[in-house]
């Protein structure tokens, strides 16, 4: 689902979902180049127009105008636009803070001495103690040394204050790193430590590097070291935050990728209960951790959990597969049929990769990465274990069907044409057609007549079995 992101002065609107592996793949929808900017589109008088013309310019891509509005708005708050004379006065400020706060020691209450600790080790470090700055708030207690609300305003200062900006070295080193220059990577993930060196993210973003090469355990200590650092960041006092809310991103995305390294050293009820810590703490779910817990519960058995966390996001393939798996087991072969159109909609190219069979690259109109050859290659390298082999038989009759072929060439012809059409009426009537060949086929008539000609014999009913030597066993071939 689309969303905004600050980088340097601009703020991009980018369109991405993460994969299982820790990968995030973007696509940039609209560049905003000053928060000034970015205010201004949000004005009512505006935003109409912004949001009708990014409709336009991506159908079929779900935005969700009002999430969008409100992350704005929390962009446009809480991040200023930086000068080299407004960061000098920053730090200076800092300097007459430190001094008054570290007088305040003696006030602090017994039972936060840990606390206490972690903020003496971090001494004059600056960033440090801006990082911090939600746990000095903490720390002050209510009383006469805080009576006069100047040590309240000293620690908001404090949290308000920012450094140079991380985000384009971290970048720098994920790219060096996929194209196989890890020293420089190592080299550029140095330089973004020097200039923060407790960012969480930056931490992350090198245990993603180690996970996606392997290395699990050496990934798990960075996640386990960014998760510790990125909890001193999230807000006091609260029991749940939303994605919009950056302080809160690095400590979830901490939890997410501690999960999936646990999840590869078959620690999976481990992994799952930080995935679910991180739906409670942000139940929008930013950091896509619903997306891991289908197939974690599907694997450990337990389908009804499974199916409730695919339904959630019906529109991803690698739900609709997933969820297709669970009614074959469960004999609930027109609920099947259904998932599996809906997934040959989303994502026509993971039947022929699971098949066997050779699948190149087509040049065709895709609303997002979701569709793309790669995201099947990732879907059937992480999940080719659910499909037991007569699973795999059920998905071959259905993809081979008459009728499904018909419908997938008309599809095909359709994205072709939407793709090299500039005309935005000739866009529009291709998008309709596209959506009423869809619609056609996931009729109830069209699924009775597939599962008919699938076998005559074979029904919906639960624990009816399948007839005729046809197995569609749950077991793994």
């Amino acid at each position: 689902m689309p969303f905004l992101r600050a980088r340097g002065r601009q703020v991009l609107l980018l369109h991405g979902v993460r994969r299982k592996q820790g990968k995030v793949s973007h696509k940039t929808l609209h560049i905003f180049r000053s928060l000034r900017e970015l205010a201004e589109t949000l004005k009512p008088e505006h935003w109409n127009a912004f949001t009708e013309a990014r409709e336009k310019a991506y159908p079929g891509l779900n935005f969700d105008w009002v999430r969008l509005h409100s992350q704005g708005m929390l962009l446009t708050q809480s991040v200023e636009e930086k000068t080299a004379e407004g960061a000098e006065k920053r730090i200076e400020d800092i300097r007459k803070i430190i001094g008054a706060l570290y007088s305040k020691l003696q006030y602090l209450a017994p039972a936060r001495e840990e606390d206490y600790h972690i903020l003496l080790g971090a001494g004059y470090d600056l960033r440090r103690l801006v990082h911090l700055g939600h746990l000095l708030l903490a720390l002050m207690p209510a009383g006469p040394g805080n009576q006069n609300g100047r040590d309240q305003n000293m620690v908001d200062l404090i949290c308000r204050m920012h450094f140079p900006d991380t985000e384009h070295l971290i970048e720098r080193a994920r790219e060096q790193w996929d194209m196989g220059k890890k020293k420089q990577a190592g080299i550029t993930f140095e330089k973004a430590r020097k200039l923060d060196p407790i960012d969480a993210d930056i931490i992350n973003s090198e245990g993603v590097c180690l996970l996606e090469s392997g290395r699990i355990a050496a990934a798990e200590a960075y996640f386990r070291r960014a998760l510790e650092l990125a909890r001193y960041q999230l807000p006091i006092g609260r029991r749940s935050f939303s994605w919009g809310e950056l302080d809160a991103r690095p400590y979830l995305r901490a939890l997410y990728n501690l999960g999936l390294t646990l999840d590869k050293q078959g620690k999976t009820r481990e992994a799952i209960a930080l995935w679910e810590e991180a739906i409670r703490l942000c139940p929008d779910d930013g950091v896509g951790a619903g997306f891991c817990l289908g197939p974690a519960w599907h694997r450990l058995g337990d389908l009804e959990k499974a199916i409730d966390y695919y339904r959630n996001s019906p529109c991803v393939p690698d739900q609709l597969y997933n969820s297709a798996i669970v009614h074959i087991t469960r004999n609930e072969f027109d609920e099947a049929i259904e998932a599996l159109i809906g997934g040959f909609f989303e994502n026509p190219f993971i039947p022929p990769l699971l098949l066997g069979e050779e699948v190149k690259e087509k040049d065709i109109f895709m609303s997002s990465n979701l569709e793309s050859l790669e995201w099947a290659n990732d879907y059937v390298k992480e999940n080719r274990d659910l499909w037991a082999a007569g699973v795999l038989e059920f998905l071959r009759k259905v993809w081979e069907d008459p009728e499904m072929q018909e419908a997938h060439h008309m599809m095909l012809a359709i994205q072709r044409g939407i793709k090299i059409t500039e005309d935005g009426d000739k866009r529009s009537m291709l998008i309709h057609s596209l959506n009423e060949n869809k619609r056609k086929l996931l009729s109830k008539a069209t699924r009775a007549r597939i599962l008919e000609r699938i076998h005559p014999s074979l029904t919906r009913k639960r624990g009816s079995g399948s007839p005729c030597g046809i197995s569609f066993s749950a077991r793994r071939g």
